[in-house]
């Protein structure tokens, strides 16, 4: 059988054989939304309902946190159709994003005519103010006084599948768009000592963004949820948990996968680009294989990662430290951004190997990220097969950042 496995911006092809092959596909939106009216029935039954504390169209300031860089191209597409709508606000007169990416915006998002808007990078502000602690974490909420002081403060970003948070949006779009470094930074810790899979929405980072968002005391949120095409299956709107929990099980609807067994090997593709941009984006397609597989089974990762492995936590994380466990021990001491990640791949190594096929050097492949380096996919599952002793069984998960393996208890 041949297939096509996303690589970058191009595709890798492979020939698997094995005594059973099972391609893994998610599903897609049967809805196909477009987003412009979407964005208008949201706003109008913001409005009808009165499920804000502040009403929008009396707004003469207003804050927006766009995630970009976990929205995936989604949030530059939300934005612009929210300052769009902002145009039929006769009483609005400014209008400040605050992102970390202010580049995405730059470059992409036309601003309403009219409006003065603004482009904020929490990371740079200096007018910061401490709101408070979280009362789980005593995670400090810092966030800058624009935000904070505005008629209406609402976050935009996209719900996907994420191995530290369950999933991006809601509450993590405002943690990282709309706060300084010391609470992202806490917050982080979190994500390399605690317990977390992706669409759970018990992970404890996720948990400590929501006490985050309710001490910024945000209006609402919008979120959309894509299918792995990329299509619009939902737009949701309204109070920044709840909408985030629902987007969560729309979200696992689209991505559950039934396994009648799990499979010796599990060939995996995030999807390409920018699923792959580097390691750690490809984390959460790692995870998928390591549920698709059995204790002692094989995965091949496919990720072009051409932006290198990502933060330096991730390599230092797994080549510095034995398990899991010894990463959670060090974190509070010597936490770097990337640990978290770390710990997920060490998960991996201690019941699976791992192959990976990239464009990473084989010497830090091998010698410090502790996997095997394959030129291309066929070299690959030639070498998964010397490491299974009988004639092994097959996954192929052609999307595994949009995949969630499951199989029987």
């Amino acid at each position: 059988m041949r297939i096509d496995l996303g690589y970058g911006e191009g595709v890798l092809s492979m020939d698997v054989q094995g005594q059973a092959i099972h391609v893994m596909m998610p599903k897609a939106s049967e809805s196909r939304l477009s987003i412009r009216p979407e964005v208008i029935r949201s706003f109008e039954m913001l409005q009808k309902v009165d499920s804000t504390k502040r009403s929008i169209s009396r707004a003469k300031n207003i804050s927006i946190a766009a995630d970009f860089q976990r929205g995936l191209g989604q949030t530059e597409i939300l934005l612009a159709e929210v300052l769009d709508y902002f145009q039929t606000l006769s009483i609005l007169e400014r209008v400040t994003i605050f992102t970390r990416t202010p580049d995405a915006i730059l470059t992409s998002v036309k601003k309403p005519s009219g409006v003065k808007t603004n482009i904020s990078n929490p990371s740079g502000e200096k007018a910061m103010q401490l709101i408070g602690e979280t009362p789980s974490n005593a995670t400090p909420v810092h966030a800058p006084s624009g935000f904070i002081e505005a008629d209406f403060k609402m976050a935009l970003g996209t719900i996907r599948a994420d191995p530290i948070y369950g999933a991006t949006g809601g509450p993590v779009s405002l943690l990282y768009s709309a706060c300084g470094n010391r609470t992202t930074l806490r917050n982080e810790k979190l994500g390399a000592t605690k317990f977390s899979q992706a669409f759970d929405r018990n992970c404890p980072a996720a948990l400590d963004a929501h006490e985050v968002s309710a001490l910024l005391d945000v209006d609402c949120a919008l979120n959309t949820v894509t299918d792995y095409q990329g299509h619009l299956h939902t737009l949701l709107s309204g109070h920044v948990a709840k909408e985030w929990e629902r987007g969560l099980e729309s979200l696992h609807d689209l991505a559950a996968i039934q396994m009648k067994q799990k499979a010796d090997v599990a060939v995996v593709s995030p999807g390409g680009s920018p699923h792959d941009f580097t390691l750690a984006d490809a984390v959460q397609a790692l995870m998928a294989g390591h549920l698709a597989t059995v204790h002692g089974g094989v995965i091949l990762l496919v990720a072009e990662c051409r932006d290198g492995p990502g933060p330096k936590g991730l390599v230092e994380g797994v080549s510095e430290f034995e398990t899991e466990d010894s990463i959670k021990a060090a974190v509070e001491s010597s936490f770097r951004r990337g640990m978290g990640h770390a710990r997920l791949i060490h998960r991996v190594l201690a019941s699976r190997r791992v192959v990976l096929c990239s464009r990473l050097r084989r010497s830090l492949v091998e010698e410090r990220l502790r996997c095997n380096a394959v030129r291309d996919p066929e070299e690959g599952i030639e070498l998964a097969k010397t490491m299974i002793a009988s004639r092994p069984s097959f996954a192929v998960i052609p999307f595994g950042a949009d995949s969630l393996p499951e199989t029987p208890p």
